[in-house]
């Protein structure tokens, strides 16, 4: 007989999108799958969560988890230059075997501690990063990074393409919720033939595309240089942007509304990583992203670029973002400059006219949906990010009487905005509890596996750093 897992609340966040609603229902959760949702029912072979907020784990749509280990290397002055190159680059090319298994068991602890259920990553290692995974038990969407023009793997092309085969028969990882993606790493590390031969593939093997694109003024240049045209124009050119397959491409810092329009009429989705962003370059001008109709998701980029792997702290970041607008407008210089009453009353008009209507104000279920369906409907071997019959299985149950969220009087503007992960109550990934119910961190924290996987990645990093000269 097949084990199954009931759950129940009077707080089941069930919908998609926009029209997100919190309801009563009982949940079935399969080995798998979300076996059945029934709303306002109440079964009595159900766990009883009454007054816990059930919603589908986080699905954090890019980052690199490995790189949690390079969190604070380099300092401030690591962050004025072009980091990739200049420190990352160098780093990554001397890892050694089983390195990345390490360090990216460790960022999958604290992406799973965070409530995320599922991440969307991109790195070398190959199966090493899966068995990270799988040794941690978080989701993925894996894209093994591809480069032949420059990088720390740029001649190793043909072997990530030979683990991306090799997961895609991998019925073992499926079933965990493991899947590959195809991963050249961007416009300026990858030849165009090599990203031909990754559009075929996606074509033929019916996978995502998950790419950098346009994130740094050098990678523009070099695109105006080789191509005469942007990033995202030269990727059209050549094909890429029509694959049947779906294609995320990251960070789209200098995208412009021609671009923009290339990108909605394919339906080609961008990944927004607020904080990471702030701290490399600048924020990505969300706001035209949306105008324009492209479909963003979500993600925290890598630990090192942003001192954290939780995506939910990356939440009110959107739902605040439009509010930075009037601090940067003429009228608060003239603010600045001592224009008195007028210039005051002036700014709050700016601030008015920037919110007028409501119309570019994200509202919680907005937001929410760059971490729960947007992205949970973007592998077509992969649904999760929504409480439905199909869907992962990958649930969390938060206390909404803890007081990072407390009184919760509108739950989900409180998952957005509040402090939200020490509130997590219970969590199960494909039907099966992670740690224990009621003490899901402390239950995660002290468990054997933890601390046998924080003694050897700190062995591992001290080691990397001594060969790189950096102790």
């Amino acid at each position: 007989m097949r084990e199954v897992t009931r759950l129940y609340s009077d707080r089941v966040v069930l919908g998609e999108g926009e029209a997100l609603r919190v309801v009563a229902a009982t949940l079935t959760l399969g080995p798998e799958q979300i076996e059945a949702v029934e709303e306002g029912l109440r079964r009595e072979d159900a766990l009883d969560l009454s007054g816990k907020l059930l919603t589908p784990a986080f699905v954090n749509a890019h980052t690199h988890v490995a790189m949690s280990a390079f969190r604070g290397i380099g300092g401030l002055a690591s962050k004025r230059g072009n980091v990739v190159e200049e420190l990352y680059f160098r780093l990554e090319s001397a890892l050694q075997s089983g390195d990345i298994r390490a360090f990216a068991r460790m960022g999958a602890w604290e992406a799973l501690l965070c409530g995320t259920g599922t991440v969307w990553d991109h790195y070398y290692g190959g199966y090493e990063l899966v068995r990270a995974l799988q040794d941690v038990g978080l989701g993925g969407a894996v894209a093994f990074t591809m480069q032949d023009l420059d990088g720390p793997g740029k001649r190793g092309a043909e072997a990530a393409a030979a683990v991306v085969q090799a997961l895609d028969g991998d019925h073992e990882a499926a079933a965990q919720g493991i899947v590959p993606v195809l991963g050249p790493h961007a416009t300026d590390t990858v030849s165009e033939q090599l990203w031909r031969d990754i559009a075929d593939m996606a074509e033929g093997w019916d996978l995502p595309i998950h790419a950098h694109c346009a994130q740094s003024v050098d990678e523009v240049q070099r695109a105006w240089d080789r191509h005469g045209c942007s990033p995202v124009q030269w990727l059209e050119r050549i094909g890429v942007l029509g694959v049947g397959s779906r294609v995320l491409l990251v960070h789209g810092l200098y995208v412009d509304d021609a671009d923009l329009a290339v990108l909605a009429a394919r339906n080609v989705a961008l990944g927004f990583c607020p904080a990471s962003q702030a701290w490399y370059d600048f924020p990505a001008h969300l706001r035209s992203w949306r105008a324009a109709g492209v479909p963003w998701v979500l993600g925290t980029d890598a630990g090192a670029c942003n001192d954290t792997m939780n995506i939910q702290a990356e939440l009110r970041l959107p739902g605040l973002g439009d509010g930075f607008g009037p601090t940067w407008a003429p009228t608060h210089d003239a603010v600045r400059a001592g224009g008195g009453r007028a210039a005051a009353v002036a700014q709050h008009q700016a601030r008015q006219d920037w919110f007028s209507g409501g119309q570019d104000t994200l509202g919680p279920a907005q937001v929410l949906a760059s971490v729960w369906a947007t992205p949970g409907a973007l592998h077509s071997r992969m649904r999760c990010g929504v409480l439905q019959p199909g869907a992962r299985a990958d649930v969390v149950a938060w206390d909404l009487s803890h007081p990072s969220l407390w009184p919760a009087l509108d739950p989900l503007h409180a998952l957005v905005h509040g402090d939200a992960a020490p509130a997590i109550h219970a969590m199960w990934r494909g039907g099966r509890a992670v740690g224990q119910i009621g003490d899901f961190h402390g239950s995660l924290l002290r468990s054997e596996a933890f601390r046998a996987h924080r003694v050897e990645a700190a062995e591992r990093l001290e080691r990397l750093l001594g060969r790189v000269g950096l102790r």
